[in-house]
């Protein structure tokens, strides 16, 4: 996976996609080919949309090869998902970005709907909270013919993520509010955590007043979550969640 993905940001850093095609495929034999030789078992990649993530990157303001160094230098971490998606999650080396898996429904419903519409938006809409989208891409492994198996229905697709909890400092509270009641509380399991991500009903809990902000912050974040909500309805996206963080800030006199 990680091969794959580091040979088509190499290419995007040295020749920045113009390709119409959504959808390119390149293969990775164990013998070599496009990139040295490996101790995998053979595997195909699919890279999603490389012009429009090339762009986006330009507005994130980000190198295609920095990604790549991000990504590709150091092992992954997998850490555990607190969401009920059953999605595998990984971390880089350093924290900074999130690989996550991607359902089937989740990925066709990027390429035929939302991702032309996130890149609009994000050009428009520079301080948007939502989550920075970095790359879609797909593994296939090598499968037999003989065992009357497509490939494709094998295809494991994932998606590239900035991750947005800060890794410089310390979070004291994490919360993953829906704005609903119903199921929304953190199980045992989550609650015991030492960096646990509590929710709606925890929050309500442990701050049954709320949080006080300086006004002008207040109406600065509503604005914007108003903004963001509205762009998410319009592409009828209900399953949606703002993390929020808490720290403490000790001074000194």
């Amino acid at each position: 996976m990680i091969i794959g993905i580091g040979y088509f940001l190499d290419q995007q850093s040295k020749t920045p996609d113009k390709s119409s095609a959504y959808v390119q495929r390149e293969k990775f034999p164990a013998i070599g080919g496009v990139t040295p030789p490996h101790s995998l078992p053979n595997f195909d990649i699919e890279a999603y949309g490389l012009d429009i993530f090339s762009a986006l990157m330009n507005i994130y303001g980000i190198n295609p090869d920095t990604l790549r160094k991000h990504i590709c230098e150091g092992e992954l971490k997998e850490i555990v998902n607190p969401s009920s998606s059953g999605s595998l999650l990984y971390l880089t080396s350093d924290s900074t970005y999130l690989i996550k898996t991607a359902r089937d429904y989740d990925a066709k419903f990027i390429q035929q709907k939302f991702l032309h519409e996130y890149f609009q938006y994000v050009r428009q809409t520079p301080g948007t909270f939502l989550a920075k989208l970095f790359g879609v891409y797909g593994y296939i492994p090598y499968i037999s013919q003989q065992r009357g198996i497509t490939v494709d229905s094998f295809t494991l697709r994932f998606a590239i993520f900035s991750n947005i909890i800060p890794t410089n400092i310390d979070i004291h509270e994490k919360y993953d509010l829906k704005g609903s009641s119903y199921k929304r509380d953190a199980n045992f399991n989550e609650r015991i955590k030492s960096s646990a991500t509590f929710k709606d009903n925890d929050f309500r809990e442990i701050h049954p007043q709320g949080l006080k902000i300086p006004k002008n912050i207040f109406y600065h974040l509503k604005e914007t979550l108003t903004r963001d909500v509205e762009f998410l309805e319009k592409l009828n996206i209900m399953d949606y969640s703002l993390l929020l963080s808490k720290i403490y800030f000790l001074f000194l006199f």
